[in-house]
């Protein structure tokens, strides 16, 4: 259940479901366990004395654990347990399994227990195949391959030459009189499981040992590794870094950074320090998947970390940096922010869950020691606070990059909390884009499935509760949100910010949250969060969310089939299998229409350039009616022949479509020189709808004919000008919103005037067909572009229809 990494439940409390008690692990009980929040569907329960055959998990998080149980139950005993499933050997769900049993087992036989045809094979003697540990990949998987290769190797280890301190100078005295004055921090729940141990350096001892990190008071050293090779905590070396001195033997082996917290931990009187490299069994696959996951506890647990702000390798040491021409102290607390900001600690992805999940550090720079924590930050040599000015103290987004700056959330700060976490965090480096993730888990799970007293899981790093907002991020640049094609991160669907390695911005959706103020971050502001694009609007059936009150979100028509034109606007929804959102696959119904993106850009900004963007129609030159289906025709028609993909497609790699797979498969391409004998001024088609910018290169080799599908994403609600005297239409969306949410009754004729009104698009989102074996069969996003469209205008200029889709 822990190596899943997914959040956890035990059965519900009748009279207060919202409860979450301890997931149920008994020799006598059995298993028994749920998703939490939006996560969850029925109980799993494998027991000996409740009767249950099956277990419906809507392929949501938690089915990973369900599945592996299953299958470690199956192997263990192949005469008593026989398996089920409605999903085939080779899907991705099943596949998650299979790699979460492999890291678990390694080495293991994994038989298929007749999974392909959905009928179970009663005993391990009907066959089955193995499934090579390399047919198997997920995020944790990747970095536990990795991080093995780095296990140590006599012949490769880095020998430091002279050993040498650059800390041995130091003056800690302040620095031990504000450890003194700390308050303790909440001790590590740790759950002991068989291979998994926690280590700590004893600093007396020079040694490794193993410790109850419950009454065990331990230093943390934060840094960055830089790829030098030093010794680790191996099978191999387990016995010599045990023994008492164990360290001293092989001290000018020990990277200078290390070697510089264990001395600091010595001058400070601290007995205990976690390193990573020394207390972590690299060679254990289960140490290593369980300690990683834990590392996010570990750092909360921390009484402070040692962080190694400006080393770019371990082997710099602590203040390596230190410039001996240039060490002007920093002054003020935005000084040194601007300092941390850009130093090579501030880079690395996995450090930032460090820093803002530790309630104290000590920050080793190439401008001194600072010591700092959620209230304040002093200079280790002077012990004098630094000076903050009233941007520092009231700013937000630097509130959650600070130490500690996570752990403590005021009310109502949650979703504004992790919006800006995900902003610094994505400005940040992994070596393996797949640990992308992983190395942000511990942000994730500090919710425990609730934000803001809304139950919400994540999809993709995405809060669930408020999908349809978060879903208007962009990637950024020194010139705003600029497109970015070569930093696709394809371990990740490319309609979450985890699918582009490259800083993103949420400042639309803090905008459509806070409607009041477009630039407030006052966190009592009201938010209206809504989430169509996970379940089905109006469908109760299906767990479906009812239509939003006017001014806050117009979901498409649902149902979408045979909907008038002139209702065809409306931001997306989830247009089937929406229940399935632990899915990359986002099946989704919007207005849609295929537009033109000119060969010349107006302006440039480095690598991009800004692109005009045209309809594709004309009075002259107007679309051709769509053909609509009746009743009577579905009798007496042929029926269109469904192109489905077959097994070998469906395991196919999803590439960019080639321009002649889509052209066979969707017919006669668009003329865009039908337009050509247009008046200017008369002529939609020549009248640019709006501008984006997109990568130069990418642009080139789309040629002359670039056709991009395009929908609407966001937008502002203008009500009806009779029913709001406000001409700035400022006010208005927060009262339409709370009178929407709170009065259930008859509404007022001034009510009734708002509904009339018109929306006006602020953002579209242009995507590009995907396709596998020549098979197009879904859309991929390319880039947002900022608008200021109204709906009749949409409609009108573009003839946009209702479409349904697949978004990967």
């Amino acid at each position: 259940m822990e190596a899943a990494d997914v959040m956890l439940r035990g059965p519900m409390i009748e009279d207060d479901k919202s409860v979450h008690t301890p997931v149920v692990v008994d020799v006598d009980q059995g298993i028994e366990f749920n998703g939490v929040g939006d996560d969850s569907h029925e109980l799993f329960v494998l027991s000996e004395y409740k009767h249950h055959e099956f277990v419906k998990t809507l392929q949501k998080p938690y089915d990973t654990p369900v599945a592996c149980i299953l299958l470690r139950a199956y192997h263990l005993a192949p005469d008593n347990v026989e398996l089920w499933s409605d999903g085939r050997w080779d899907q991705k769900e099943w596949m998650r399994a299979r790699g979460l049993y492999q890291s678990l087992w390694p080495g293991e036989p994994l038989r298929n227990p007749g999974l392909d045809e959905a009928v179970a094979i009663p005993n391990s003697t009907n066959g089955g195949s193995v499934a090579p540990m390399s047919s198997v990949s997920s995020p944790i998987i990747d970095m536990v391959n990795r991080l093995e290769k780095l296990k140590l190797e006599s012949a490769s280890l880095l020998k430091l030459g002279s050993v040498k301190s650059t800390v041995s100078s130091v003056d800690f005295s302040h620095v031990r009189y504000w450890l003194s004055r700390c308050d303790p921090v909440p001790a590590i729940q740790w759950q002991t499981l068989p291979g998994v141990q926690f280590r700590v350096i004893d600093i007396r001892k020079r040694c490794v040992v193993e410790a109850n990190p419950e009454s065990c008071p331990f230093m943390i050293l934060t840094y960055v590794w830089g790829g030098i090779g030093q010794p680790k905590l191996t099978s191999d070396t387990v016995s010599l870094l045990s023994r008492e001195g164990g360290l001293t033997e092989i001290w000018p082996k020990i990277p200078t950074t290390v070697r510089d917290a264990i001395t600091v931990c010595e001058r400070l009187g601290e007995s205990y320090l976690w390193v990573d490299a020394l207390c972590i069994m690299q060679d254990s696959v289960v140490d290593m998947k369980i300690q990683i996951l834990r590392m996010r506890q570990i750092y909360s647990a921390a009484k402070c970390a040692i962080a190694a702000v400006s080393a770019e390798t371990a082997e710099v040491g602590l203040l390596g940096t230190l410039s001996p021409t240039n060490s002007q102290p920093c002054d003020s607390v935005d000084d040194l922010n601007t300092l941390v900001d850009a130093s090579p600690w501030s880079t690395r992805a996995w450090c930032y869950q460090e820093k803002v999940l530790s309630h104290r550090a000590i920050l080793f720079t190439s401008r001194g020691i600072y010591m700092q924590d959620r209230q304040s930050t002093c200079n280790s040599a002077t012990g004098k606070l630094l000076t903050t000015t009233a941007l520092s103290q009231t700013s937000l987004a630097s509130q959650y990059n600070s130490v500690g700056g996570i752990l403590y959330l005021p009310p109502g700060c949650d979703l504004l909390s992790f919006l800006f976490a995900v902003e610094h965090y994505s400005h940040r480096q992994l070596t393996n884009s797949s640990d992308k993730l992983s190395a942000f888990q511990g942000i994730l799970h500090l919710y425990r499935g609730k934000m803001d007293d809304h139950q919400s899981s994540f999809c993709f790093g995405l809060p669930v509760h408020a999908f349809d907002q978060v879903f208007c991020w962009r990637t950024t640049g020194l010139n705003g949100g600029l497109h970015y094609p070569h930093l696709r991160n394809r371990a990740f669907p490319s309609w979450s910010w985890l699918g582009w390695d490259a800083p993103v911005d949420f400042s639309t959706t803090r905008q459509l949250l806070l409607p009041n103020n477009k630039n407030s971050t006052n966190t009592n502001a009201a938010m209206i969060c809504t989430s169509h694009l996970i379940h089905p609007v109006s469908d109760n059936r299906l767990g479906g969310r009812p239509t939003p009150p006017p001014g806050i979100r117009k979901p498409v028509p649902y149902p979408f089939s045979n909907v008038d034109p002139l209702r065809n606007f409306g931001f997306p929804i989830s247009g089937g299998g929406g229940m399935y959102y632990n899915s990359n696959e986002r099946h989704i119904a919007a207005s849609y229409a295929d537009l033109s993106i000119s060969t010349i850009p107006i302006k440039q900004a480095g690598t991009n350039g800004l692109y005009p963007v045209f309809p594709l129609w004309c009075a002259a030159h107007p679309r051709p009616p769509v053909e609509r289906w009746s009743v009577y025709d579905a009798f007496t028609k042929p029926m269109p022949v469904a192109k489905v993909m077959d097994r070998d497609t469906e395991r196919a790699e999803s590439v960019v479509a080639a321009r002649a797979d889509v052209k066979s498969q969707f017919g006669e391409e668009y003329d865009l020189g039908v337009h050509e004998g247009c008046v200017e001024e008369e002529c939609e088609a020549k009248r640019a709808l709006g501008y984006i910018w997109l990568d130069r290169e990418w642009r080139a080799a789309q040629g002359e004919y670039c056709v991009k599908g395009f929908i609407p994403v966001a937008g502002e609600y203008v009500p009806n000008s009779a029913a709001s005297t406000d001409s700035s239409g400022g006010d208005s969306h927060l009262q339409d919103g709370e009178k929407g949410c709170t009065d259930q009754g008859t509404q007022t004729d001034d009510e009734k005037a708002k509904e009339n009104g018109k929306w006006t698009v602020t953002m579209l989102l242009c995507m590009q067909f995907m396709a596998k074996n020549g098979h197009v069969w879904a859309r991929e996003r390319v880039q947002v572009m900022d608008c200021e469209i109204g709906e009749d205008e949409w409609l009108r200029r573009t003839r946009a229809e209702i479409k349904n889709f697949t978004l990967v």
